[in-house]
């Protein structure tokens, strides 16, 4: 029964140290201080500790809209985020049929056909004012000539990244079945900011396109950003915010933002907000980002759930060769320390059940789950221990 037992408490602890870190106490706590939106889906990730603090329908397909260029950015900064001012590229006559085919009223940077420009422009006409024919041209290129090359590539790089909900049909978004998840966009907004370029574009209220044969004055060529909450002039400007993309089919929007407020750094998606949810009936999206952000960042902090200046405690171990103690303590190399610390608690958990030691097991078991969850909040690491404890004692093993 013993040896059965613990098989059964390292099952446990191998499905508790394999799930991803979402707590489920943080997330109900963030969904009963919360607003109630209206958004169909809507997902909350705090980059700092890769905690979900709010999460909606976050697996549910909703159509991508503009977000479908984040893919486009990522996979133009993925190969060639050093060549954006050296590379030029000419925009083909074929792509405005394409636009046009599905709509007359499609967001543009005024790139018009045969006009030339560098990669950098191409970048800042996708992001700012959400040009279709940037997306397209830089489609174009990177496709060699062949949009429906560049959207299978689209394709294989979401699902690289870990995207199990998300297709694209094109890479600007104005096909409807361009879909997403609220997680797969907060995937791949991730993945868009560990590039520095990509901090500067989304944070960039206004940007200047340069000259050519139509803007011969230097500074009329000039783009605005879409996301309204980097304005302060604006209704929907908070502080916060570091940028995002917007997006809108029909009588919805989307928004996927990131924000930093005090060290501590989210980012939120929020999908197919109806305008209704907005007062003024203008940024519906960004509207109820604000509205949960607000709360987000006035009820949480993120704390050091350990000292890593003083050690925890001090363990007695029997059978030792060199000690009869071994004293447990945090490191500041995290991962190191966490892999480290597995292997030498289930050495002790292997020596207390064979000397017939239970004591010993319930402290190295703990001292296990401690570890991994030492620097996540209180609560993730508490649960998690007593829920291994409350297993073994219902089953008998600590008798």
């Amino acid at each position: 029964m013993k040896k059965f037992c613990a098989v059964l408490c390292t099952f446990v602890l191998v499905i508790v140290l394999g799930l991803p870190v979402a707590a489920e106490g943080i997330n109900g706590s963030a969904a009963d201080i919360a607003p109630d939106i209206m958004a169909p889906a809507a997902y909350v990730v705090n980059l700092d500790t890769n905690i979900v603090v709010y999460e909606k329908n976050s697996e549910t397909p909703l159509q991508a809209a503009s977000l479908t260029k984040m893919m486009t950015t990522l996979l133009l900064l993925e190969n060639y985020q050093d060549q954006l001012d050296t590379i030029s590229v000419t925009a083909p006559s074929y792509i405005y049929d394409l636009i046009w085919e599905k709509t007359t009223n499609a967001s543009t940077a005024d790139i018009r056909k045969g006009e030339t420009q560098t990669l950098r422009n191409l970048l800042y006409a996708m992001m700012l004012p959400s040009a279709n024919e940037a997306a397209y041209i830089v489609a174009d290129y990177m496709g060699g000539g062949s949009i429906d090359n560049f959207v299978a590539m689209m394709n294989e790089e979401a699902a690289r990244i870990g995207c199990t909900g998300t297709t694209f049909a094109d890479p600007c978004g104005l096909d409807t079945n361009n879909v997403t998840t609220a997680r797969d966009a907060y995937l791949i907004l991730r993945a868009l900011t560990s590039y520095d370029i990509f901090a500067t574009v989304v944070s960039t209220p206004s940007y200047d396109m340069g000259t050519n044969d139509r803007y011969i004055t230097p500074g009329t060529y000039v783009i605005q950003n879409t996301d309204k909450m980097l304005n302060e002039g604006s209704a929907y400007y908070r502080s916060y915010v570091r940028g995002g993309k917007t997006g809108s089919l029909g009588e919805w929007q989307n928004f996927a933002g990131w924000h930093t407020q005090d060290g501590i750094s989210y980012i939120s998606v929020v999908l197919n907000v109806p305008y209704e949810a907005d007062p003024d009936q203008a940024r519906p999206a960004l509207y109820e980002t604000a509205q949960l952000m607000d709360v987000i960042f006035d009820s949480f902090t993120i704390a050091a759930a350990l000292d890593p200046t003083q050690p925890i405690t001090e363990i007695p171990v029997d059978y030792a060769t060199q000690s009869d103690t071994v004293i447990v303590a945090t490191d500041d190399d995290y991962f190191v320390s966490c892999f480290r610390s597995t292997f030498e608690a289930v050495a002790l958990c292997a020596v207390a059940y064979t000397a017939r030691k239970h004591d010993n097991f319930v402290v190295a078991i703990n001292f296990v789950v401690f570890r991994v969850f030492e620097s996540q909040y209180r609560t993730a690491d508490q649960r998690l221990a007593e829920l291994v404890t409350e297993v073994g004692s219902t089953i008998g093993c600590f008798d």
